[in-house]
């Protein structure tokens, strides 16, 4: 049986983008020449569209859809209540309603086109590369997100800039005499990201600072054996270390179970810094000093870009894409000062 023809075909035997064809479907408006070429190729490869779909498409529900990779629950709990409720808070003030589905965007069998009952999507989470490209192929609502990368063609990513968080946090240390710093991480692009701007930021302060502590690992089951499992790494391998950054709230919070097993209490004997400012770091004694995007602020930006998107408020739109979202720094207590031998 043979394989069928999907719009990404259509678009390639066309020389166009998917998009272009899927405004055409949609009855959008295009230049004859692209017209012709795109009616030609559906001819040609006998493409048939998903009429159901479209008829779905073409009328408004009214609901944002928000896309949750499975890997969030296992990697990311503690800044996942965060997150999803301000985010919610922030579409209750619309006249959109909003759905949370779970995707495992690894499922070869997944079907995207269910997404075209909403007006458009927000997304989290790290969504490998297969499912992008069945996204091409069976969708065309708009979506949002931030940090990591959608490559989708209806989709936008607001960068984050880390450069002067990162710099504060390692002034921080620096200015309280630690020389010494692990940063702990799993081996995703965004956790690399963060440590490569970490590492950039201490060596800029101090450029003697060892880059071997810069330590990366594959992740384990859960959030917290992966943070026991580093917290051990730097612990056995690096004695002189006199503090650790984490580069999630997750994995600070398994760190702290090794730290506390073998008693070492936190500023006094070992100082940590985390990534993310949940409400964890706050309740937390003594209150971890942090680096993290405002939840609220930054979901709110979100929900306003992909809603002005809906209406095709293209200048709104447009001016929401030039703000890109900065990290911040929270001073807490875990951080002690201490007198280095290391000059400079």
């Amino acid at each position: 049986m043979a394989n069928k023809v999907t719009i990404k075909d259509v678009a390639r035997e066309a020389n166009v983008s998917v998009g272009t064809v899927s405004k055409i479907l949609n009855g959008g408006k295009c230049a004859d020449e692209r017209l012709e070429r795109v009616y030609e190729a559906i001819k040609n490869l006998n493409y048939q569209p998903n009429v159901y779909a479209r008829a779905v498409r073409s009328a408004k529900s009214n609901c944002i859809g928000l896309l949750l990779e499975k890997n969030v629950y296992r990697t990311s709990n503690l800044w996942l209540d965060g997150w999803l409720s301000s985010l919610l808070q922030a579409i209750a003030k619309t006249n959109f309603r909003s759905e949370i589905i779970t995707v495992d965007s690894r499922d070869g069998n997944f079907d995207c086109s269910r997404f075209l009952q909403f007006d458009g999507l927000i997304s989290f989470g790290h969504f490998y590369d297969e499912f992008w490209q069945k996204m091409d192929q069976q969708c065309n609502v708009p979506l949002v997100t931030y940090f990591e990368q959608a490559k989708y063609q209806h989709g936008f990513t607001y960068p984050v800039e880390l450069e002067d968080g990162m710099q504060k946090i390692a002034r921080h240390l620096y200015d309280y005499g630690h020389r010494e710093i692990a940063f702990v991480a799993d081996q995703s692009d965004v956790a690399r990201y963060k440590m490569k701007k970490f590492g950039e930021a201490m060596t800029a302060i101090h450029p003697e600072y060892n880059s071997e502590l810069l330590i990366s690992a594959p992740e384990l089951n859960t959030a917290t054996e992966f943070g026991m499992y580093l917290t051990n790494f730097v612990l056995s391998n690096f004695p002189h270390v006199t503090a650790i950054f984490y580069v999630s709230d997750s994995y600070a919070n398994g760190g702290l179970c090794t730290l506390m097993q073998q008693r070492l209490r936190i500023a006094q004997e070992i100082s940590i810094v985390s990534y993310d400012h949940t409400s964890w770091t706050e309740n937390f004694m003594p209150k971890i000093t942090g680096v993290g995007i405002n939840f609220r602020k930054t979901t709110q930006k979100l929900v306003d870009l992909l809603i002005a998107t809906i209406k095709e408020e293209t200048e709104a739109a447009n001016q929401l894409k030039q703000q890109p979202i900065t990290l911040e720094y929270f001073p807490g207590n875990s951080v002690k000062k201490i007198k280095s031998n290391i000059k400079g």
